[in-house]
């Protein structure tokens, strides 16, 4: 069964007073994906009502596009983790063994594609 499509969550824990700092940096990086990154399916920001936690739900279609992006916000990510620090990575779908081993690195929790569809 083949599927390339994958779908990552991922949770930020934001800084106690950083806020404001997390939201515009997130919106840099937000407005840069959606301008330099045609294959990225989706990229959302949800930020909970305490403001001390986020999630970001990220679509790609395939590893290639994956990586894309991992090149294209890697100078940003720093910054953003020193605020808020990644707190978990839910990968869903299977990455190729290059982007399993950078997704790795963040302490991803890989699942990989079993059965379905999508459209």
């Amino acid at each position: 069964m083949e599927n390339a499509t994958l779908q990552i969550i991922v949770r930020l824990d934001i800084g106690e007073g950083q806020l404001e700092s997390f939201k515009s940096m997130a919106q840099q990086i937000a407005d840069n994906v959606e301008a330099t990154e045609q294959s990225t399916r989706a990229y959302e920001w949800f930020i909970n009502a305490a403001g001390d936690k986020c999630y970001v739900s990220e679509s790609y279609p395939d590893s290639d596009a994956l990586m894309l992006h991992i090149n294209n916000v890697g100078a940003a990510l720093g910054p953003l983790l020193e605020i808020a620090p990644l707190s978990s990575m839910l990968v869903l779908g299977t990455p190729s063994n290059e982007a399993a081993e950078v997704l790795s690195g963040f302490g991803a929790q890989i699942f990989l594609f079993s059965a379905g569809f999508s459209r």
